[in-house]
């Protein structure tokens, strides 16, 4: 019990000390532009899957063919390479907990990586240039698909950024 909670507040803090709780909206035209800008082709990764989220049925692969199959829908221009990592590429992070009075609980991120320039050296470094997350809670057996939903509105703040940021 004492574990989940702090498994709960550890994912609040984060989401607001990082300022994912922010809408997109939120993130500035000229921002996105130097961050999703000429942005031609990425890969997915997907982070291991906890023991939860497997007992629930969760899988890497169905988690990143979930974000292929909405990449393709609502970005078909934008080449997604798959079974061979890029530079650039989305990263999803899933982490799901049971509620001891049923239910489940848990935390989506989605970050994007790319190759960026720190000006105070002139080296290139991987960062990530933009990202959005969200806590949820839900019902007992609900798990599954609920994360695949906060999937799908991610990837569609992803693509909305995309555009804003001029890519055609």
């Amino acid at each position: 019990m004492k574990r989940k909670i702090v498994v709960g507040v550890f994912a609040a803090l984060v989401l607001l000390l990082s300022g994912l709780a922010a809408p997109a909206e939120d993130w500035p035209v000229e921002f996105l532009k130097g961050a999703l800008g000429n942005l031609k082709e990425l890969s997915i990764l997907v982070e291991d899957v906890d023991p939860i989220g497997k007992k629930l049925g969760l899988t890497e692969k169905g988690l990143a063919d979930e974000i292929l199959v909405q990449l393709r829908a609502k970005l078909p221009r934008l080449k997604i390479v798959v079974g061979k990592p890029l530079i650039e590429f989305l990263y999803l992070h899933v982490n799901i907990d049971e509620r001891p009075a049923g239910g489940h609980y848990g935390i989506v991120l989605l970050h994007m990586k790319r190759v960026v320039m720190v000006v105070a050296t002139a080296e290139t470094r991987s960062a990530s240039v933009w990202h959005e997350g969200t806590i949820f809670i839900g019902p007992p057996g609900d798990g599954p698909r609920h994360v695949r939903e906060i999937i799908s509105e991610l990837v569609t703040k992803f693509a909305a950024d995309y555009y804003r940021a001029g890519n055609p």
